[in-house]
């Protein structure tokens, strides 16, 4: 497998992914370098179409470990366990208490488009920002 890009960077290139009920891996071919600015991201998913997302994506690969998903807007809920948040309920979240202290330090308490990982069980957040007024989600 070749190296992974820089974060942040963009690049002109056809994905090409191994095939899959639940297409997860990617390779970059004919990478023709420097892009314009970023593509958009997707909507992102309250709670329910995530589980409900990922059901449709178990049924299609029971042997599936972990899915990413994007979230919002979501807050996080500290205790034991540490929880996502929405208007319709919540699920646990995983990982070390460092990073989940970052994550409510510097949400505020607020809304945030959270991005991460669905085991099934507990989802692991890896990045978020705020959910601006406005946003589709």
């Amino acid at each position: 497998m070749p190296p992974g890009l820089p974060v942040g960077r963009s690049v002109n290139a056809e994905v090409v992914f191994a095939p899959s009920a639940v297409p997860q891996r990617a390779v970059l071919k004919d990478e023709a370098g420097e892009a314009g600015p970023l593509a958009p991201l997707p909507t992102p998913l309250d709670l329910d179409a995530m589980l409900s997302a990922h059901a449709d994506a178990l049924a299609r690969n029971p042997w599936l470990e972990r899915q990413a998903y994007l979230l919002g807007p979501v807050r996080v809920v500290p205790g034991e366990p540490w929880r996502v948040a929405d208007g319709g309920g919540s699920l646990p979240l995983t990982g070390d208490e460092r990073p989940l202290l970052h994550l409510l330090a510097g949400s505020g308490g607020a809304a945030v488009n959270l991005f991460g990982e669905w085991d099934g069980l507990a989802f692991l957040p890896l990045n978020f920002w705020p959910a601006l007024p406005g946003d589709p989600s």
